[in-house]
């Protein structure tokens, strides 16, 4: 079998019917006979068919019950499906762990959340808050992420940069009570929610290990912010991330 495509159909099938070794065999022959298929993340692929191929079953069985934390988090489950879920196939934010958990006791049922980038997250927030309301700016992520939304959130699509921070200005000044930033554009969309946030309101940054957003960072230093870092893993990568809560209030 010469046909690369034909293997990938293949490698696919195996990694959806979970024959994680077949998978893993195959992607590292299209990838040895195709090298320039490495360079468009096949090789991410292969990784994490070797990861996924692991007798994690036998794993969790001989580790103390609830100990697995790849396993319990839904890291593994994440890695297989291709988003963040949890070990009960929920949907959870894509968000470090540790930050994750972290809100899971602090969100009020009554607040207002403005969110910077759709998606598991989206109705994450939607089974604990009032109201979501979201942008996204990739129309064929939007398109897949539109049905399964529940009545008490406004997906929108703007796929302009500035159209897309500008978007939560529409909104009377100190209206949410928590706002995440994320995305596309993110400077812009932080420094246009500073007067949309409530004063003891919470401010969710993710990524924030990523050098172009330390302007961010001063900027809400400056406006009086207190920070805490999250790092960690996030459902379904292997690297470590940093996910930032900022606030004003203690009240959190």
């Amino acid at each position: 079998m010469n046909n690369p495509n034909e293997k990938l159909n293949l490698a696919n099938q195996d990694f959806n019917n979970q024959q994680f070794y077949q998978a893993a065999d195959l992607d590292q022959e299209i990838i040895q006979d195709n090298p320039q298929l490495k360079q468009q993340g096949l090789s991410i692929r292969l990784a994490h068919c070797l990861v996924l191929s692991g007798n994690w079953s036998m794993i969790s069985g001989n580790l103390t019950p609830g100990t697995n934390y790849l396993d319990v988090s839904g890291w593994l489950n994440s890695l297989f499906q291709g988003k963040p879920v949890n070990a009960e196939n929920q949907p959870i934010p894509w968000y470090t762990y540790p930050a994750i958990e972290f809100l899971e006791d602090k969100i009020n049922s009554d607040s207002l959340v403005f969110e910077f980038g759709g998606g598991q997250s989206t109705l994450w927030w939607s089974n604990r808050v009032k109201q979501v309301i979201s942008i996204e700016s990739d129309e064929g992520w939007f398109n897949q992420i539109y049905q399964p939304m529940p009545e008490n959130v406004q997906l929108n699509l703007e796929s302009d940069e500035q159209k897309y921070a500008d978007f939560i200005l529409q909104y009377p000044d100190k209206y949410f009570d928590i706002i995440i930033v994320d995305g596309i554009n993110r400077n812009l969309c932080l420094e246009n929610s500073l007067r949309k946030i409530k004063e003891n309101g919470l401010l969710i940054f993710d990524n924030i290990d990523d050098h172009r957003y330390d302007s961010s960072i001063k900027l809400l230093a400056s406006e009086g912010y207190k920070k805490i870092d999250f790092w960690g893993l996030i459902p379904g990568y292997i690297y470590k991330n940093c996910t930032s809560l900022f606030f004003k209030s203690t009240e959190i």
